[in-house]
């Protein structure tokens, strides 16, 4: 399995989602040394703001295509 760095994560984000280009806009991530740091300044996701944001179709919210399956919602309500 191939693990990933923080920083990794979040450009992969910023560049292949638009939901999280937009959520993300104002984490420029030169400004960050460290993980710790990264962590600290990314914001707080609403989940109905993320899940209003979810569509079959055009899915904004996947940083890849999902050709084999779909992204469904599970877990009990907050």
């Amino acid at each position: 399995m191939k693990n990933y760095t923080l920083f990794a994560i979040v450009e992969s984000a910023q560049k292949n989602s638009s939901y999280f280009r937009e959520t993300l806009k104002n984490i420029d991530l030169r400004k960050y040394k460290t993980d710790e740091q990264l962590l600290n300044a990314l914001p707080l996701i609403d989940h109905v703001d993320f899940w209003a944001h979810h569509h079959f179709e055009n899915n904004v919210l996947l940083t890849e295509p999902q050709p084999h399956g779909l992204l469904f919602k599970s877990g009990g309500e907050f």
